[in-house]
């Protein structure tokens, strides 16, 4: 039997050893691809736990800060509830009314410039507006006429108190200064129980104009909607 040469059981042999090669070099190629793989899927998970709870403390600051503007907007909206009630009472002729009318205005005004931050400076403005609007009835004039004793007389009110009024036709004050529409004297002050009545039913000036107002309470109640229908939002990096 003839021996083959060494080089000849190479040759023979090697598509086994090649295949086996590729074999041991697959298997190696395997696992270090499954240490990379699992690596960065840790990576990942790892990144992904990081991202969750960053979102988790946005989510709840944002959904805390949302909680407080809305708690904001209701008790800045309950206080120029009181306002726009005081205001429609001056408009009748309620002068004891007057007083809150100047509180409710800047206690809203105050607090809309504190929580400003928080509400928005187009909240702030329409609350200027509004307040701005509302307050000039204060600042309007009412002027006692004839019609001013007629309708009294029609509600009424004694000759003597009536002899009085018609000494005061064709004198303005302004609303705000009710208080000053008794003059001094003996004669006067047995009006003052009558003050109100005399101002609702004496001309007001057009200083005070309603209608002005009146957009300016349906301006703050647009701002007002938009905030409560815009849902808290997370700003990302």
């Amino acid at each position: 039997m003839v021996m083959k040469s060494l080089p000849e059981v190479l040759t023979a042999e090697l598509p086994m050893w090649l295949t086996a090669l590729f074999t041991v070099l697959g298997v190696i190629g395997m696992a270090l691809y499954r240490h990379l793989l699992l690596r960065r899927i840790k990576r990942l998970e790892q990144e992904l736990h990081k991202q969750s709870i960053i979102f988790e403390k946005q989510l709840a600051f944002v959904q805390e800060r949302h909680t407080k503007r809305i708690d904001a907007l209701d008790q800045l909206n309950e206080t120029l509830m009181q306002f726009a009630h005081a205001v429609g009472h001056v408009t009748q002729g309620h002068g004891f009314y007057v007083d809150g009318v100047k509180q409710l205005s800047e206690l809203a005004r105050k607090f809309a410039r504190t929580h400003e931050s928080l509400l928005g400076r187009d909240v702030y403005d329409s609350v200027l507006q509004y307040t701005d609007a509302g307050r000039a009835i204060l600042d309007a004039q009412f002027c006692v006429t004839e019609r001013t004793v007629r309708v009294l007389q029609a509600q009424g009110v004694s000759a003597k108190k009536l002899e009085r009024i018609q000494r005061l036709v064709g004198t303005k004050y302004l609303v705000g200064d009710i208080d000053k529409l008794i003059p001094k004297g003996t004669e006067y002050p047995a009006l003052k129980d009558i003050q109100n009545a005399i101002l609702a039913a004496s001309e007001i000036s057009e200083h005070f104009d309603r209608e002005a107002y009146a957009l300016a309470v349906r301006h703050f109640e647009q701002v007002k909607e938009q905030i409560l229908r815009t849902l808290p939002t997370i700003q990302h990096s």
